[in-house]
């Protein structure tokens, strides 16, 4: 038997252990840190794993120009980042080169999932069935983590339930995105019935409810509302399915005050509140002229700004008060932000802040990375603008200023050829979707299209709002089997020979 066939026959089987050994890996990793170890056996694993996939696809693929071209690409972009990096001096290649891996990982994953399923009719199970696996897996480890106290939590305040895992946005990501495949597999089962179904999306709501992320508790609301809704209104004779997602929808929105979500709010705003008041109390005998300078400073940067003549106005700063107002700000500086100050100075520091005094402002890191990231950019010759900056630029005196949502993160590290490509690359499954409705709603518009929407729109929501999709991995598969599905939904699977819906 030749090569290929071999690999055509066994196709599905290499996708479902493609998906199921991903949570494995996610523990492993978790207690090689726990240990002090080096997470290099694992980060060897992810990409023999992903080499191997890549390489069977390959060879069972018909249209391997496909591959070459969107290699070619990668390729190009990463020879362009390479001169970028060498301009400025290149100073951990290796490292950079790894996180590039990961960030190519789902276009190469995608393609390969699609040529699987394409090539076997057992592919779209055997994935559904390879991530049902890896979502209750997930579930196992929470709870043995908490019965045995080993639990990390998902904040340091020991709100949340985080499980044998390191990445807090992944994980949140991978909830949100198995929990309808794991529900959709249930309704759709030969033999399914309402009470594992119930058990089911019982042990998904609890899990993200218990996770305590915002984003977490925002797909619980998607999933149980969304896929309720529309279980009701496209299987009729199976509302009482809908029904079940709805009445937790109602608990669990009914128990968000008292949620994990909440109490970690909670306890956030307090320390924050805390902290306000120690900067009020310093400088409670100089508030109302330390208002006035910070007044009259923006005054005369709004003024630069749009072309005025700051002499022209009445409450243009000084330089001596100027100064006077730098000085009663940088201990409040130095303490805040003080890698800031010790990077850039204290009063360019004070005018990326515009000389905020909010202490919930320096806390936020958000626009705090995205800054130390515009900063890099503006210092870097104009190739980085182009094709990015190196990853090891983004740690300074210790600390990781790597910005904390995926698009910014793709621009910042692979400019704009990288954002352009990843951009082009998402933008195709958002057109073929829309084309696919436009064409033949009543045909496309299923509660498998739904299932796999409600996954789709929860993941960009988290690769939006955090760094932990498109350049981790664990979380980055997953991705990749919504994708790849999305494409069988609309250009592989044949809807005459569906089965038909049978009554339990």
């Amino acid at each position: 038997m030749k090569l290929t066939e071999r690999i055509s026959e066994k196709s599905h089987i290499i996708a479902a252990l493609l998906i199921m050994i991903q949570p494995v890996m996610d523990v492993i990793s978790f207690w090689l840190s726990e240990f002090g170890i080096s997470n290099a056996p694992t980060l060897l694993l992810r990409m023999a794993v992903l080499a191997a996939t890549i390489l069977c696809a390959f060879i069972l693929t018909k249209k391997k120009r496909t591959y070459i071209v969107i290699l070619g690409v990668m390729a190009l972009i990463y020879l362009g980042h390479l001169f970028a990096c060498i301009q400025v001096g290149f100073a951990d290649p290796v490292g950079d080169f790894t996180n590039y891996i990961r960030v190519i990982q789902t276009p190469l994953l995608v393609i390969s999932l699609i040529t699987f399923l394409k090539h076997s009719e057992k592919s779209y199970e055997m994935i559904q069935l390879g991530a049902c696996f890896a979502l209750l897996f997930i579930f196992a480890i929470e709870i043995i983590s908490t019965v045995t106290g080993t639990d990390p939590h998902t904040y340091s305040d020991g709100a949340g339930i985080l499980g044998w895992f390191n990445n807090t946005n992944s994980q949140s990501s991978s909830l949100c995105v198995l929990s309808p495949i794991l529900l959709l597999w249930q309704f759709r089962h030969k033999k399914r019935n309402i009470i594992s179904f119930t058990v089911c999306a019982l042990m998904c709501c609890l899990s993200m409810f218990m996770f305590a992320t915002r984003l977490a508790y925002l797909g619980l609301v998607a999933l149980t509302l969304g896929m309720g809704l529309m279980i009701i209104l496209l299987e009729r004779k199976s509302w009482y399915y809908g029904a079940v997602l709805l009445g937790f929808s109602v608990i669990f929105i009914a128990l968000l005050p008292v949620s994990p979500t909440i109490k970690h709010l909670n306890l956030s705003d307090q320390v924050q509140t805390d902290r306000q008041n120690i900067i009020n109390a310093e400088l409670s005998d100089k508030r109302e002229d330390i208002n006035d300078l910070i007044g009259k400073v923006l005054d005369s940067s709004d003024s630069a700004d749009s072309g005025d003549d700051p002499q022209d106005k009445e409450n243009n700063i000084t330089e001596d008060e100027k100064e006077r107002l730098i000085a009663s700000l940088t201990p409040i500086y130095e303490r805040h932000v003080g890698d800031f100050v010790k990077r850039f100075g204290a009063e360019k520091t004070m005018e990326m802040y515009d000389y905020t005094i909010d202490v919930r402002k320096f806390a936020s890191t958000r626009p705090k990375k995205l800054m130390f990231a515009q900063m890099l950019m503006e210092d870097s010759p104009e190739s980085t603008r182009w094709f990015g900056v190196e990853l090891s630029r983004f740690t300074f005196d210790g600390t990781i200023y790597d910005v904390e949502n995926d698009f910014h993160g793709i621009y910042f590290l692979y400019g704009r050829a990288g954002f352009i490509g990843y951009i082009a690359f998402m933008g195709y499954f958002v057109l073929i979707i829309i084309k696919a409705l436009i064409k033949d709603f009543r045909k496309y518009f299923t509660i498998e299209a739904v299932a796999y929407g409600i996954a789709f729109l929860t993941c960009l929501v988290h690769i939006y709002n955090t760094a932990g999709v498109l350049r981790r991995p664990n979380a980055s598969v997953y991705l990749s089997v919504v994708l790849a599905v999305i494409y069988y939904l609309i250009y592989i699977r044949k809807y005459s020979s569906l089965p038909e819906k049978t009554e339990k």
